[in-house]
């Protein structure tokens, strides 16, 4: 009978992570990790590995490789390297890869043969996953989970994570700009810049890091932090921006740009752009490869930034019937468009922005102040000043210290 777990975990599935193999109960064989190759995925694979202190030659965390359009450890590359897999041996724990919605039956048919001889659970947050659940043979199981953050919960208590270890997990759920991440408050300041490192160091040697993050845990992150340069941040200082609604919504043009430098950092770039320019909404233009037609294609990107209280654009967009027959995908927060041309992009991306712009309420407007995640730089700056305030007072009461210790000594 299948299992799924949509909300927390439940610890009568911990035996299932224990390593047997289904032949034996007494020798305990080291479960296979297979992880999605972004910063969530790796990220959250490393902390169950570090928890169940799997060997790292157990560990399966691929990047894609762009000159031969190999897709790593992703939707698309799970079935091969399933394949590679020997029938015999610990159980297999699939982390963030969801069912491939464009081949699925190759992707299923890949568990269900490996699901013969050796217990398989995925664990996911991809909702995409719900509607092939039927499919999957009746010894696969899916914990499935409605955000990176509830899946992050359970899999600390589910495979006892370490406190230190647990922060690995939240900066997995910033790499995702999960709007869930908005739980963890101010801790958010903290995690972003992390999220931004990882990120770039998993896509430059990314098996040297992966490493290093599995002996050394998120203290080689931060050390990292201090060098790397988020290539996002330079990306955005040459990206054409025109403001569409007021403060809130901006047109982010990078489609000209370099295609070497672009390529893979469409979606960052974006989210960057909304960051550092506290926008809500960012609607981008970009050049980006289509794996169908094999070439470069002009794309509209629209992104409600992760941390914004607006409404998500996708819903607002799609009730006016302005995409036609051009190809979609994503979900509400952020999804992409498929355009016949330049051209055609820039007409769609001022129609999106015109829309959207008309579709955010005064109430809404009132309420967001315009800026997103406003109530955290503000909480942010009000702490900075207090303790500016406190190094000040500290410092005067040092001064009055000295003065009463000079005046006695000259009594």
């Amino acid at each position: 009978m299948k299992d799924v777990a949509q909300v927390g975990y439940n610890p009568a599935l911990i035996y299932q992570f224990q390593g047997q193999s289904q032949g034996s109960s007494e020798t305990q064989i080291a479960p296979t990790l297979i992880g999605g190759y972004d910063g969530h995925g790796s990220l959250t694979t490393l902390a169950i590995a570090r928890a169940l202190k799997v060997p790292s030659s157990n560990v399966i965390i691929i990047p894609p490789n762009p000159k031969e359009k190999q897709p790593g450890t992703s939707s698309e590359g799970l079935p091969s390297i399933l394949a590679t897999l020997p029938v015999q041996g610990g159980d297999i724990i699939i982390v963030d890869i969801p069912i491939n919605i464009k081949d699925p039956e190759s992707f299923i048919n890949s568990i269900g043969r490996i699901a013969k001889y050796r217990r398989v659970t995925l664990i996911d947050h991809h909702e995409t996953n719900m509607k092939y659940l039927s499919s999957l043979p009746p010894n696969v199981r899916l914990l499935q989970f409605s955000d990176t953050v509830a899946m992050a919960g359970a899999v600390e208590g589910m495979f006892g994570i370490s406190p230190l270890d647990r922060e690995m997990l939240m900066i997995g759920a910033v790499c995702d700009r999960d709007p869930a991440v908005q739980k963890y408050g101010m801790l958010i300041d903290q995690l972003y810049p992390l999220a931004n490192t990882w990120d770039y160091l998993i896509r430059n040697n990314m098996l040297v890091h992966v490493k290093q993050v599995y002996e050394r845990g998120t203290d080689y992150i931060k050390e990292m932090a201090k060098s790397v340069v988020y290539p996002p941040v330079s990306i955005s200082q040459m990206a054409r921006i025109e403001r569409a609604g007021g403060s809130t919504i901006a047109i982010a043009d990078i489609y000209q740009l370099p295609r070497d430098t672009v390529q893979g950092w469409q979606w960052k770039t974006f989210d960057y752009i909304a960051y550092a320019n506290r926008l809500d909404y960012v609607v981008g233009i970009a050049e980006s490869f289509d794996r169908q037609s094999k070439s470069y294609i002009p794309v509209l990107y629209v992104i409600k930034y992760f941390l914004s209280k607006l409404r998500a654009p996708r819903p607002l967009i799609e009730a006016k019937m302005m995409l036609g027959d051009r190809e979609v995908v994503g979900h509400n927060d952020g999804f992409t468009v498929a355009c016949r041309s330049y051209d055609d992009c820039l007409m769609l991306a001022r129609n999106v922005a015109e829309t959207l712009k008309y579709n955010i309420s005064s109430v809404e407007q009132l309420v967001s102040g315009s800026v997103v995640a406003e109530d955290y730089h503000n909480i942010f700056d009000a702490v900075v000043s207090i303790l500016k305030k406190i190094s000040e007072l500290t410092e005067k009461q040092n001064q009055i210290y000295e003065y009463i210790k000079s005046m006695k000594s000259n009594a």
